[in-house]
């Protein structure tokens, strides 16, 4: 009960900036303005879109890489560009995969799912990171940004967060 009266005395304070976030949960769940673009998916089945991040989770050895894998042939404009049924719509500027976590056997992994046809392709559109990163995610958030600038990537694929950003 402290709690809640601390939390209601605490909105009582709150300054405009605050309460121009704050709208109620009718509006908020149904007044949508429009969908957003699916980078994966099709009309109101977005399973990833368009601004967005998408993060596939599950232990380890069920498929995450090899999804993953799946979603980067397709976004880079490969193969048949539907992803579990759904389509992908490809990426068109420049992709950054960071192959933290296992980079030899992501790399073995996925080599299984490229054409060696398409090296000169891939060459000029994707760019592999292997191991950590220069610095912590977590402590230093800029860092992420800063290799997407570096490897003009505007689509960056992160495997995995765990070895990002230490300690989450």
């Amino acid at each position: 009960a402290r709690i809640v009266e601390q939390i209601r005395a605490e909105l009582g304070q709150a300054t405009p900036s605050h309460d121009q976030r704050a709208v109620d949960g009718g509006s908020f769940l149904f007044d949508i303005d429009e969908l957003p673009t699916a980078l994966w998916g099709r009309g109101e089945d977005i399973l990833w879109a368009h601004g967005e991040s998408l993060m596939i989770c599950g232990p380890q050895g069920t498929g995450k890489t090899t999804l993953a894998g799946q979603l980067l042939r397709a976004t880079l404009g490969l193969g048949d560009q539907e992803v579990l049924g759904f389509p992908v719509t490809p990426n068109q500027g420049r992709t950054l995969y960071l192959a933290m976590d296992r980079p030899q056997q992501t790399r073995r992994a996925l080599a299984r799912m490229f054409d060696p046809d398409y090296r000169d392709y891939l060459e000029q559109m994707l760019t592999f990171w292997s191991g950590p990163p220069p610095a912590d995610f977590a402590t230093h958030p800029e860092t992420l940004l800063n290799l997407a600038r570096r490897y003009d990537a505007d689509l960056v694929f992160i495997d995995s967060i765990k070895d990002a950003a230490v300690g989450l």
